[in-house]
């Protein structure tokens, strides 16, 4: 099964908020749906023997747009989205559809019901580093939201979140040691240093299942397609006279140096 046929209502749910409130660009209901998937499938394979770990990753990861529907809606930066009303949107959906109240009610529905706290913390930090103190649900949504986000339309979303940066600085390229995660500086370094980060052993935010490592590293859509992606772009600004950079001014603007 997939995770929107294991919770048809909450599916619903979840794209019916995303349309209300406009959102079909880089954090769109589809975005939700695949990331949710992922978190079932990994979950099911990492923590098998755990029973439903999986499903309440799918469950998060069906619900963690909630912080860009509000921000849609409010119509403010993403870090100022109030968190109580994050909260209040996750339960919503998870009170009030098949996660708390399935079709065929049986011994294990108030289980689910005492998870919603779990899920709940899992969507608030599912963007965070790797921490010893991750727990199951947490980590496979954060291994799905990196796989998912690791795929050949990074480019096309990454190009729309930050629409104005400028591409790429043709000095640096990915090696700009003051571009960050909060401030890539250039849309190629957003792409580059998140999908090799992702999928490199041991740093912060690398993948830690083994399905994830394993989607992750797939060689036609995952980092290896990035790292390719790098080098295809750096022989055709090679063979146009522009690598090494020719000219003595900057190429970036001032505030991007």
């Amino acid at each position: 099964m997939r995770i929107w046929e294991v919770f048809p209502r909450l599916a619903e749910a979840v794209r019916k908020s995303h349309e209300e409130a406009g959102l079909y660009g880089h954090h769109d209901w589809l975005h939700a749906f695949r990331v949710g998937d992922a978190a079932y499938r990994i979950g099911g394979d990492e923590y098998g023997e755990i029973p439903f770990i999986g499903t309440f990753a799918g469950a998060a990861g069906l619900c963690h747009n909630a912080d860009r529907i509000l921000q849609k809606k409010l119509n403010v930066g993403r870090r100022e989205v109030p968190k109580e009303e994050i909260v209040r949107l996750i339960e919503t959906w998870l009170y009030q559809t098949d996660f708390c109240h399935p079709a065929r009610p049986g011994k294990d529905d108030l289980y689910f019901t005492e998870k919603v706290s779990n899920i709940v913390k899992a969507v608030l930090g599912h963007d965070g580093r790797n921490s010893p103190d991750d727990d199951q649900i947490l980590i496979c949504l954060m291994d799905a939201d990196r796989v998912v986000n690791c795929r050949p339309e990074l480019i096309m979303r990454s190009a729309q979140y930050y629409h104005d940066l400028p591409t790429v600085d043709p000095i640096h390229y990915d090696e700009d040691p003051d571009a960050n995660y909060r401030n890539p500086k250039t849309v190629l370094k957003d792409i580059i240093m998140s999908s090799l980060e992702w999928a490199e052993e041991g740093t912060p935010v690398s993948v830690r299942t083994k399905l994830a490592k394993k989607l992750i590293n797939d060689p036609s859509i995952g980092a290896p397609f990035f790292r390719k992606y790098l080098e295809l772009l750096k022989l055709s600004l090679e063979g146009e006279g522009l690598r090494p950079w020719p000219f003595e001014i900057s190429p970036m603007p001032p505030e991007n140096k």
